[in-house]
């Protein structure tokens, strides 16, 4: 016949070993997270910042924040959004701790990996937004990201989104057939 003690360590180890399944699921998951948004993240840390080894830290910082907080994600359906919060609210935090401004476009395009042609072009049609507009547009076409998930990263009303993205894509139209960047 089984101990009190016996029992008792037989139920401790249980616990352990299930809670070392549950860590290595929690870690797997992490590892999903981080293949599968690591270049959404890093680009957005990046559009905010303006320099490269900064949206790196960013992007670190973002990710394990994701993992002390993943058990409150209450709609796994919209990890990429809630990821782009994170970074956002962790890049703002970074700028104010440090106390300087967002970079200049100069910097901000300096900074960006271009593998091509085209996302060149992409990023010299961004230089004639505001913040916010570069924001929008970047969220919605590279991120993928529909108004009302744009308008949920960046704390703002979805109708206010959409008017951004217009006017955003009204000023690149008008600076493309301006001649802008292009003569």
């Amino acid at each position: 016949m089984e101990t009190t003690i016996e029992r008792q360590v037989f139920v401790i180890e249980q616990c352990d070993m299930q809670h070392e399944k549950s860590r290595d699921k929690t870690d797997d998951m992490v590892d999903r997270l981080f293949v599968s948004y690591k270049n959404d993240v890093f680009r957005f840390a990046l559009l905010l910042v303006g320099d490269y080894q900064l949206a790196e830290d960013v992007t670190q910082d973002v990710f394990i924040k994701a993992l002390e907080s993943l058990v409150n994600l209450r709609d796994r359906g919209k990890v990429k959004t809630w990821l782009l919060s994170i970074t956002r609210n962790t890049a703002l935090n970074l700028i104010r701790r440090r106390g300087f401004e967002t970079a200049g476009e100069e910097e901000f395009f300096s900074g960006i990996p271009h593998t091509d042609a085209s996302n060149l072009e992409f990023y010299d049609m961004l230089a004639c937004l505001d913040r916010d507009g570069q924001q929008i547009v970047t969220l919605h076409i590279v991120n993928g990201l529909k108004h009302r998930e744009i308008a949920s990263v960046l704390d703002m009303q979805p109708a206010a989104v959409r008017k951004r993205y217009a006017r955003a894509l009204e000023t690149i139209k008008n600076s493309l057939e301006g001649g802008g960047y292009y003569e």
